[in-house]
């Protein structure tokens, strides 16, 4: 009876040495989970901010560019608008080579909106 009680005590101990391993493996793992996720977490926060200065680089730049094609189809149609005026007026008073020369540079404005757009 001595020795199944003392196979016992030694089975009772091993099983409690193999909690403890159990425990400090857990831990370990856990703790390596987390580290795991702190460094995906930073990786990702660095990538965000980089891609949102790359997004808002992008953005300003295209509507700088944008802005600069209102401005010069606003400049081309007042141009075209007063050499139009300019040709029409011209074109009662009859002064023949002042109509030319107007309508040249009307044709001139008027292709460059063409080549513009």
């Amino acid at each position: 009876m001595s020795y199944n009680l003392r196979q016992l005590e030694i089975f009772e101990s091993s099983q409690e040495a193999s909690i403890q391993f159990v425990d400090i493996s857990y831990s370990e793992k856990l703790q390596e989970i987390r580290e795991m996720r702190k460094n995906l977490n930073a990786f990702l926060d660095k990538l965000e901010q980089s891609t949102l200065k790359e997004l808002n680089d992008k953005r300003t730049t295209l509507q700088t560019s944008l802005k600069k094609d209102i401005e010069n189809c606003r400049i081309l149609k007042d141009e075209l608008r007063h050499l139009g005026e300019a040709v029409h007026s011209l074109g009662v008073k009859s002064k023949k080579d002042i109509e030319f020369i107007a309508s040249w540079k009307f044709m001139e404005k008027n292709n460059e909106s063409e080549t513009y757009l």
